[in-house]
């Protein structure tokens, strides 16, 4: 009665998530791979290189491996009796917006909400006795890890995880396309409309506007002003230094509304 129970509840569940993994690897199998030039609005798979969208990668905190996403865990297993505890010491994780570039373009990826996978940098059973590399020893003695008091009669050990997305390597992706920025022309747009409000919240600059001085601004020196606000905007964005990081590409990919978003190391197949 009991087996039949359980397997009553188990059943559903695991025909729950072996559908859904299906319907994953058809999503993915069956999906068109786009270009960063020419990608449609909506739902898309790409595929290129990851890219820190500042002027470098953050390296990973135990290797040191330059990276655009990367995350630690470390856990304590205490043994009492026949059954074991387990508990988390140490959680962190680094997620920020990063660029996906292949052989026409670039995109913005925006990772909140998405399942990454990266690569596994360390994996690591500590015990009494275990030989530690330095880098490995640094980290948990900076993060509180008591792995040198470790004793082989107190039953404890640790597990210790590092994966990452390295920095200029390949990489998949399957979500949304959206508008990541504002198109150059619209930003323009943009000054030139808060140039003419500060012009007539200025009563000097108002002045020079109401060319023929009665009060009233005319159609005519409304488009005189226009033309003038264009054109120092415009030679203003010319005359602009290229100094920090690169601007946002005009396409994100992100978290869709419906379905999941999949941010993956390595190739398509391995995804």
């Amino acid at each position: 009665t009991v087996l039949a129970g359980f397997c009553l509840v188990l059943g559903p569940i695991l025909y729950l998530l072996g559908w859904r993994a299906m319907r994953r690897r058809w999503m993915i199998a069956g999906m068109p791979t786009s270009k960063a030039r020419s990608v449609a609005m909506g739902l898309a798979e790409l595929r290129g290189k990851a890219k820190p969208l500042g002027p470098q990668a953050r390296p990973s905190p135990i290797r040191g491996v330059p990276s655009v996403w990367h995350r630690v865990v470390v856990r304590e297993h205490k043994k009492q009796g026949k059954n074991e505890h387990t508990r988390t010491l140490f959680d962190r994780e680094v997620r920020e917006p990063f660029i996906l570039e292949d052989d026409t373009g670039r995109v913005a990826v925006l990772p909140a909400g998405a399942e990454i996978r990266g690569v596994t940098l360390t994996d690591m059973r500590i015990s009494h006795g275990t030989g530690l590399p330095d880098d490995v020893q640094k980290f948990c003695d900076l993060n509180g890890v008591p792995v040198r008091t470790l004793s082989m009669w107190s039953g404890v050990h640790y597990t210790l995880k590092e994966e990452a997305v390295i920095a200029d390597a390949d990489i998949y992706l399957l979500g949304e396309a959206a508008p990541g920025r504002e198109s150059v022309a619209d930003g323009r747009r943009r000054s030139v409309a808060n140039r003419l409000k500060a012009w007539l919240k200025d009563p000097a600059k108002k002045a020079e506007v109401d060319t023929n001085k009665d009060g009233i601004i005319q159609q005519d020196e409304w488009d005189a002003a226009q033309s003038r606000a264009q054109e120092e905007v415009l030679m203003e964005g010319m005359g602009a230094k290229e100094e920090g990081p690169a601007p946002m590409p005009p396409v994100a990919i992100r978290r869709p509304a419906m379905g999941f978003f999949l941010i993956s190391s390595g190739t398509e197949k391995e995804a």
